[in-house]
């Protein structure tokens, strides 16, 4: 006969181990012994558990059933030495599955829960306490933010009203800047013009002394020669300095345009002329005369370009040109150094030609190689126009 196999795994139940299987080939013919032994077993347990169950059931059931277990299956091992009769695998006395039950707890591990329970409601308290805190904190910090964000607003409004009372009174600054400006500026422009010099002219045909010339008009084969006579007098109350005649001789019968763009652009050729110590022209003191004769000209090509024939009657013609002095009296004052200037613009006329032959009429001058008696000739202003004759 084979001994009854031991058993190879093991499973604690509370401080007892169970079997959960058993080895072996064969123990079939072993069943007949082995179940006297289980009924004697379970006989005996039940006369020896009758009366522990009926004072320990009320304590701990999981408890008695464990130690219970435990008994039988001690019982079972130390008697399973015959041949059982049955496979007893996956019954009650010898389960597949064991189920732990939990042992009863002692006092101390009793005491030792609820100090553990205490302890995680006073760390809870804590938690909680702690929480609150924080809470507190962030709504303060939250609190004196939103404070701030009111002053900053606050600030910024009163900010914006300085400001804009700021621009107001810088607008009014600036109009009172601007009204003192313009007193200033209307104060130096009375007095400039109260101390100031003011150069008046003279213009007259005259004769070159030095030439030899009995006319004031000539031509040659060069072209055409005018002088003149500039008779000067400074009527204001301040020196004139650099005091000279910028002019030209004019050809042209072209409308009042024409002269004024020409005398706009001698006078302001010569505002830009130097003021150092080599600036040309005379010094005249208020209320003091000067005069100067000068002679210029034209050449032979532009009177020919504005040569015209004029019919005086029936079968005769003679080629004249209209001839215009233009230009300005220029200076400078002697307080500010600014420049001045006194316009004029003035037809050179002849009342006849070809030695008194032809009767002429109108601002026409007779081109002729003999020369123009003086007393044939003369001035008249250019009065097409106001700007012509002007004072600054």
């Amino acid at each position: 006969m084979k001994r009854w196999g031991c058993p190879t795994r093991w499973c604690r139940v509370g401080k007892f181990h169970l079997p959960t299987r058993l080895g072996g080939k064969s123990w079939a013919r072993y069943a007949l012994p082995t179940l006297r032994g289980l009924i004697v077993q379970a006989i005996i347990l039940c006369c020896t558990l009758a009366p522990a169950k009926a004072v320990l059931g009320a304590s701990n059931p999981s408890t008695s059933a464990t130690a219970t277990i435990d008994h039988v299956q001690r019982q079972s091992a130390g008697k399973a030495i015959g041949k059982p009769d049955r496979d007893a695998r996956g019954t009650q006395e010898q389960p597949l599955v064991v189920k732990t039950i939990e042992a009863e707890k002692t006092d101390k591990r009793l005491q030792q829960d609820r100090d553990a329970s205490k302890e995680a409601a006073e760390g809870e308290k804590k938690a909680l306490f702690w929480t609150i805190i924080v809470a507190i904190a962030t709504s303060a910090t939250v609190a004196v933010g939103l404070g701030q964000i009111y002053m900053f607003w606050k600030q910024l409004r009163l900010m914006a009203g300085n400001v804009a009372d700021a621009k107001a009174i810088a607008i009014a600054a600036k109009k009172s800047a601007d009204a003192a400006e313009h007193g200033v500026r209307l104060g130096r422009e009375e007095f400039n013009a109260s101390h100031r010099p003011w150069v008046k002219c003279d213009i007259a045909l005259a004769i070159a002394d030095s030439v030899g010339h009995a006319s004031a008009v000539r031509f040659d084969q060069s072209g055409m020669y005018l002088t003149l006579k500039f008779t000067m007098k400074n009527i204001g109350t301040a020196p004139a300095l650099n005091v000279w005649p910028e002019w030209k001789i004019v050809l042209s019968r072209k409308t009042r345009d024409f002269f004024i763009d020409a005398q706009r652009k001698i006078c302001d050729e010569t505002k830009t002329r130097g003021n150092g110590k080599y600036a040309h022209g005379l010094s005249i003191f208020p209320s003091e005369t000067a005069e100067i004769v000068i002679t210029t000209s034209v050449a032979l090509s532009e009177i020919e370009a504005e040569l015209a024939n004029d019919f005086m009657s029936a079968g005769q013609s003679i080629k004249t040109i209209t001839a215009n002095a233009l230009g300005c009296i220029d200076y400078r004052s002697a307080i500010d150094l600014s420049h001045h200037q006194t316009g004029f613009s003035y037809y050179v006329c002849a009342t006849q030609a070809d030695g008194g032959k032809m009767r002429l009429g109108g601002p026409l001058l007779p081109v002729q190689s003999d020369p123009i008696p003086m007393s044939d000739l003369f001035l008249s202003a250019n009065v097409l126009d106001g700007h012509l004759f002007f004072a600054d």
